[in-house]
């Protein structure tokens, strides 16, 4: 196995399609799948508990390394604000409870992007491309959870808060989107993102399962191409003649 591994290397890396280096920005929203808010019945992760009032801003920075027409990958760093609010559930037990949490929130992350349509990212014409990624992340987030008006919390309920002080934990991103790479080296892509966190600690309520959150952004990066890269790896190869 490791001889098959080492020779795909050494094939990919004399082939002539060569890696492209891109760096870019992201600007968007935020959404936290908690213990706050949601829809009818009982809570869930998914989205059908999402809160569209409780949306807050996350912006990004990444660096893509497209070593391969199907294949990239990046490194990301996302700050977002995160929110739920009890007041917007319509589920009668929840808005009754009037909890609500706020959290600021730090992810490093690390993907691999597949894209279904070969991109070929130095050469001039337009290109379009859907594409899925997943990963491994890192994140730090400083959750905190209030009580509606001046009656605090009740009895029932500081049995599930735990102010632990700042979370740091891993999480699974699993995203889709869109890339449009134009004719100047810059790439557009619209993506959503879905995180799978390992704790029960994002708005600071430990009662059910996982809190979990969602990226939607537009991405906007810019490819710096290198001489003998994608954009001439299609070329015919001719021997000298003597």
């Amino acid at each position: 196995m490791k001889k098959l591994i080492t020779i795909i290397a050494l094939t990919l890396s004399l082939s002539g399609l060569r890696a492209q280096h891109e760096i870019g920005i992201g600007l968007g929203t935020a959404h936290l799948l908690g213990d706050f808010g949601g829809g009818r019945g009982r809570g869930t992760i998914f989205i059908k508990d999402l809160d569209l009032q409780s949306t807050k801003p996350s912006a990004s920075l990444l660096y893509r390394y497209n070593f391969f027409k199907v294949l990239a990958v990046r490194g990301q760093f996302t700050y977002a604000g995160l929110s739920s609010n009890d007041i917007y559930s319509a589920e009668q037990s929840r808005f009754d409870r009037g909890l609500n949490s706020k959290t600021s929130l730090m992810d490093l992350s690390m993907q691999i992007e597949i894209h279904f349509i070969p991109l070929n990212p130095c050469s001039r014409p337009l290109h379009v491309s859907p594409y899925i990624a997943t990963g491994l992340g890192f994140l730090r987030a400083n959750p905190g959870i209030e009580g509606q008006g001046d009656e605090g919390f009740s009895p029932n309920e500081l049995r599930y808060i735990k102010d632990g002080g700042p979370v740091s934990v891993l999480n699974i991103p699993f995203a889709a989107g869109l890339k449009i790479k134009t004719a100047k080296n810059v790439i557009i892509g619209l993506e959503a993102s879905y995180r799978m966190a390992f704790t029960d600690r994002l708005d600071n309520y430990i009662r059910q399962q996982n809190d979990h959150f969602i990226f939607v952004q537009t991405q906007v990066s810019y490819l710096f191409c290198k001489e003998g890269g994608f954009r001439g790896a299609n070329k015919e190869v001719r021997c000298p003649t003597y």
